[in-house]
């Protein structure tokens, strides 16, 4: 409670002027003993509470109002019962306020049904929200009623919270870390027996818009697990598909409330307005321009689009041709008190399929849509630039299975979409068990009537149409009047003469509490209902986990101070311990680390080092080969002889020569051969690629035995075949000379060797001083090291004695 200093001083001078008043004026003063004027002002600021101070723990959890609301089934009276039990964590520290047939419904329903009562409180107990996040405020806005069930009440959470307690889940408990946990709009639902006032269903948990907040888009146990630091996985919130597309796709970033945003851009009669106008054109299919060129749109399992993708996958399903009849029965417009851009708005759609739809004719299904949220985002402009819809508030109602948006509309018309792109893995899980179980338990895998015919809860009212006439305001708009729904006979009896009942008892004291809350105690038996309610969140059981209730502390015996200071020195000195040996360990991990990264390095450095061995290897055998012919181009060519005067050699007239069918493939022939004295052959070669059939060469020296018919092969390693027609040498050197076929001057040969060895010579010696220079830089560095760890040991040395000499 907060008081302004205007406001006590005022007080005070009331108190003050009350002091003078006679007693024949007061009545009350005439029969009390007169006290003087410092009394009086004494008493009446012992009575002020103090605005400075206060018990914080009583100040961070919400209390119950010290009377219970009154039973009535007025809109601000169930509104009223709505927060009163909102105070009490939603039923969870006051169980009063629920009936003994009462359900809670979450996002989960699908897969693990409904809880009772008792489940729902041991599973409240187990978790202790309220103990990990001692300041969590639910900032509970926009209360309203169904328009076809006076008696459920809908309203938008914003949950915030800063991790200041251990939270406890069901396979580990996780310490506090000091972060602020910051929920989506969550969509809560009350519904309220219209006899006894008290709750008898309650659907929490929905979120509304996933990328808000810094949990993932979770509420509730998930979103506090992802702020602790352990978040469910997806497979287990998202469909298949969607995981697999968002792991391939980019990282899509949460949106931040407005910080400084406080004024919509106009009043709230044109926001509603602008967002009806929006709705008229069918999304904006029909005005494009309503929706801007950043324009995104985001469901609960697609998205974000942006705006060409949404207009043809929009225009594409072609629901108005399907469902002629429908009527989505907008209600509740309203605009976001934590951004003042945004307008929310509830969708209760129906319809008959009575057209093609998804590629098949009508079958007159009928289509009846649960109760869902969505919302439209403008600019300065007045243009929309975001859209959110399909986020379902309670899956228990109508026929889609629990589906929202066009997925529900695909089910519950016959043509479902594929399993894997609607529903996560644990839904199709229990679905199929489900199913497969129907011969036996007589139910339908979407009967989410069988926790209401146990508890006896009351089924949901028929829906209602809207009216939908011509607006003169808007082109081509609708206005939305909603016709209010009479409320059920078998709900709300005779609500005209209705007769208020005696309230129920005040709430028992805190032992009468403590004592009902311990006999809802959560066993580790794995059979038990809250982990069977439970199993899908966080795995299985925490080993070793259990919660001391209140009795046991106030049974322990008070300690002396002594003894506590002792304990408390004892705990410092474990904790010095612990952080000593934990940084030892995160020191070695280091350590580790570096060593692994310094023999990475070295290795790459010893195989840049091979690499370009390799390579220096390679260049060397190029330059050789370079070399090579480059000296033989220089050499001098020698000069064909020709002895064709004297009737020796080739006459112009003789025929040229042709390889030889005896040749083997690819060996040149030389015919009219002789040999030298060297040992080499001279004759005309044929079949040859190096030279023209019948010209005169002659071979290096034959290493080999010349004979007619024979391949021979000289000293460098060419092959000729030897024709059965040997020649004779001429007797005169007159003339051209032979071509030599591998001349190879000794001279120039050697000079490329030499120049090549010199290279060598120098490139290894500029390998040995950088080998030189890595090496020195590597002392250098271990060097600076061991300086390093010196250092760091001698600062722990120090900590450690100052930490000693603070503790004795």
């Amino acid at each position: 409670m907060k008081f302004s200093i205007s406001a006590v001083s005022a007080a005070f001078l009331l108190a003050k002027c009350s002091a003078f008043i006679s007693p024949s004026s007061n009545t009350l003063a005439s029969t009390t003993p007169k006290r003087s004027k410092t009394d009086l002002e004494v008493a009446f600021l012992d009575q002020l509470p103090n605005p400075f101070g206060g018990n914080k723990d009583t100040e961070m959890v919400p209390r119950p109002p010290s009377t219970p609301p009154p039973v009535s089934n007025e809109p601000e009276a169930l509104f009223s019962r709505a927060r009163a039990i909102l105070a009490t964590d939603l039923g969870l520290t006051d169980p009063s306020f629920l009936a003994e047939d009462f359900v809670w419904v979450g996002p989960d329903v699908v897969s693990n049904g409904a809880l009772s009562k008792e489940e729902y409180i041991a599973a409240g107990k187990f978790f202790n929200l309220r103990g990990a996040f001692p300041d969590l405020d639910y900032r509970a806005h926009d209360f309203r009623l169904d328009p076809d069930d006076p008696l459920t009440v809908r309203f938008t959470a914003r949950t915030v919270g800063t991790m200041r307690g251990e939270l406890r889940l069901r396979s580990e408990t996780l310490p506090p870390n000091g972060v602020r946990m910051v929920c989506p709009p969550e969509g809560i639902s009350m519904t309220f027996d219209g006899q006894s006032g008290k709750l008898v269903k309650l659907c929490s948990g929905f979120t509304m818009d996933r990328l808000v907040g810094n949990t993932g888009g979770l509420c509730g146990v998930m979103a506090a697990a992802t702020v602790a630091g352990s978040p469910p996985s997806e497979w287990e919130i998202y469909p298949p598909a969607a995981v697999v597309s968002r792991f391939f796709g980019r990282s899509i970033k949460q949106i931040k409330e407005p910080e400084d945003v406080f004024l919509a851009p106009f009043p709230e009669s044109v926001m509603i307005q602008l967002a009806k106008g929006v709705l008229a054109s069918e999304l904006g299919t029909r005005d494009p321009d309503l929706l801007s060129e950043d324009f995104t749109f985001c469901g609960p399992i697609v998205g974000p689009l942006k705006k060409k993708a949404f207009l043809e996958a929009f225009s594409n399903f072609k629901i108005k041709e399907a469902l002629p009849d429908l009527q989505e029965n907008y209600s509740n417009f309203r605009v976001d008190p934590y951004d003042p851009y945004r307008v929310w708005y509830d969708v209760k759609a129906t319809g008959t399929r009575t057209g093609p739809l998804a590629g098949q004719e009508g079958n007159g299904a009928k289509y009846i849509g649960p109760p869902e949220v969505a919302s439209m985002t403008f600019d300065d402009n007045g243009i929309c630039t975001r859209l959110t819809a399909g986020a379902v508030m309670d899956p228990t109602y109508g026929n889609t299975g629990g589906l929202g948006g066009v997925f529900g509309i695909f089910y519950a018309t016959g043509v479902p979409l594929p399993a894997l792109s609607a529903r996560p893995f644990p839904q199709i899980i229990a679905r199929v068990q489900k199913s497969v179980l129907s011969p036996i338990t007589q139910k339908d895998v979407d009967d989410f009537s069988d926790f209401a015919k146990e508890t006896g809860s009351v089924s949901t009212p028929p829906l209602v149409q809207n009216k939908v006439v011509d607006s003169p305001d808007v082109e081509d708009n609708k206005t939305f009047v909603v016709k209010k729904a009479s409320p059920p006979k078998d709900r709300v009896a005779a609500s005209k003469t209705f007769v208020v009942p005696k309230p129920p008892d005040a709430p028992p004291a805190p032992e009468k509490l403590i004592k009902q809350r311990e006999t809802l105690t959560i066993s580790e038996n794995p059979n038990d209902p809250v982990t069977d309610a439970f199993s899908s969140i966080f795995g299985g059981l925490m080993a070793g986990s259990s919660e001391s209730t209140q009795d046991e502390v106030q049974k322990q015996p008070k300690e002396s101070k002594e003894s506590t200071v002792a304990k408390q020195k004892a705990a410092l000195r474990a904790a010095a311990e612990e952080r000593k040996k934990v940084a030892a360990e995160k020191q070695a991990a280091l350590a580790a680390k570096k060593k692994a990264a310094e023999e990475k390095r070295l290795a790459a450095i010893a195989k840049n080092q091979e690499k370009k061995k390799d390579l220096e290897k390679k260049r060397e055998a190029a330059a050789a080969a370079q070399g090579a012919k480059e000296s033989l181009a220089k050499a001098k060519k020698g000069a064909t002889i020709s002895l064709g005067f004297l009737s020796f050699g080739t006459k112009e007239d003789d025929e040229i020569p042709k390889p030889s069918s005896k040749a083997p493939r690819g060996v040149p022939t030389l015919s009219k051969w002789y040999q030298n004295s060297d040992g080499s052959v001279t004759g005309q070669i044929a079949g040859s690629n190096n030279f023209k059939d019948g010209e005169l060469i002659t071979t290096s020296p034959i290493k080999t035995q010349t004979e007619s018919g024979v391949v021979v092969q000289s000293v460098s390693g060419s092959k000729y075949y030897l024709d059965e027609n040997p020649g004779s040498a001429p007797l005169f050197n007159f003339g051209s000379k032979p071509k030599l076929a591998e001349p190879v001057p000794p001279k120039a040969t050697s000079n490329v060797v030499a120049s090549s060895k010199q290279a060598v010579e120098a490139r290894k010696a500029a390998e040995e001083a950088k080998k030189a220079k890595l090496e020195a830089a590597k002392r250098a560095q271990n060097e600076a090291m061991e300086k390093m760890k010196a250092d760091l040991e001698a600062k722990k040395l120090e900590a450690k004695q100052k930490r000693e000499a603070k503790l004795a």
